[in-house]
């Protein structure tokens, strides 16, 4: 039996019935706390040196915040790709050169024991990208603004990068971000000081931190449910079943039979699945429950846990081709 085959077969029958002149109806999501801090940047612009953006290495093109236009601003970037431990590692190299080739820098990071990995190359990175055209200023206080849509691990990375670079002040209130599984848990702009090395010269530079800031409005079905699948979006303003379904269609697209995390060897199933029903029912069987209203439920969100833990494996939801569409419309959006 062909299941690479059968897979393919039920992702395209999927999309079909998915995205073939369907219209969701999806709300937007932009609470009170995002549009005051969304306002608070831009009046903030003209004191920051560097944006340090912070998206999810699974969908490294979806989950980029078209609201902060960095080419308009002038400003300097760091792309921080978060959660690269549950993303396709075979496509860091790729991706980091095709950022290379703009003049652009990114690095991968992930949570492994509450800390997250490479936080200690961020400073030194965000201060060589600011001192290597003019050089250091050595009496100037570099002001890194660190932002992203939500629940992408900003919290843990500003936690991380505090604890392992030097404060510059050893009295200052050392309360850290707060961290929570579910999106919009940082709600106001904080931040604090910290000191770093350029080619030998002692510099300092204030971070700043603020609340996950999502796009006003969904203008894209398959970019509003990567992110409702990977947390940026609260479940509930989506609906779990609409992302459970589409979480199927993704493991259709991305699977690999030689895998021992392929979804059907989890559930102990024959052959892909190309309807939730089928899914689900295989997912009550697993864990031992009947299928009902009630049942349901419990079943869609244990499918979403496993997938967002990576029991599933390893994949990057967004594609080359889809950075490039990016960039021609943002090419596009600073001619007009």
């Amino acid at each position: 039996m062909n299941t690479k085959l059968i897979a393919q077969k039920a992702a395209e029958k999927m999309r079909s019935q998915m995205f073939s002149g369907s219209n969701f109806p999806f709300a937007s999501w932009f609470p009170g706390h995002m549009a005051s801090a969304s306002r608070e940047i831009n009046s903030k612009l003209k004191h920051i040196d560097l944006f340090l953006e912070i998206r999810d290495a699974r969908i490294p093109f979806s989950s980029e915040n078209s609201l902060l236009n960095y080419q308009k601003t002038g400003k300097r970037k760091l792309i921080l790709f978060n959660k690269a431990d549950l993303a396709n590692p075979n496509l860091q190299q790729t991706i980091t050169e095709g950022f290379k080739s703009r003049n652009e820098h990114c690095l991968f990071t992930w949570n492994k024991n509450g800390k997250a990995v490479h936080s200690d190359k961020v400073i030194p990175t965000a201060l060589n990208i600011l001192c290597k055209d003019k050089g250091p200023k050595r009496e100037h206080l570099y002001t890194i603004f660190v932002v992203g849509v939500p629940n992408v691990g900003k919290s843990t990375l500003i936690n991380s990068i505090r604890n392992t670079t030097q404060l510059q002040n050893k009295k200052q209130d050392n309360k850290k971000a707060k961290v929570g599984p579910l999106p919009g848990v940082t709600r106001s702009i904080s931040g604090f000081e910290v000191q770093g090395l350029y080619e030998g010269v002692n510099l300092n530079a204030f971070v700043l931190d603020s609340p996950g800031i999502m796009l006003p409005n969904f203008t894209n079905n398959e970019t509003t449910l990567k992110l409702a699948l990977t947390g940026a979006i609260k479940d509930s303003i989506i609906g779990e079943d609409l992302i459970c379904e589409y979480l199927l269609l993704c493991l259709n697209t991305y699977f690999n039979p030689a895998s021992s995390s392929n979804y059907i060897k989890i559930l102990n199933a024959q052959y892909p699945v190309d309807n939730t029903e089928h899914l689900l029912s295989l997912v009550a069987k697993k864990l031992n429950k009947n299928l009902n209203d009630q049942t349901k439920l419990n079943c869609i969100r244990w499918m979403l846990t496993q997938y967002r833990q990576g029991i599933f494996g390893r994949f990057t939801l967004d594609t080359i081709e889809q950075n490039n569409q990016n960039q021609n419309q943002n090419q596009n959006q600073n001619q007009n």
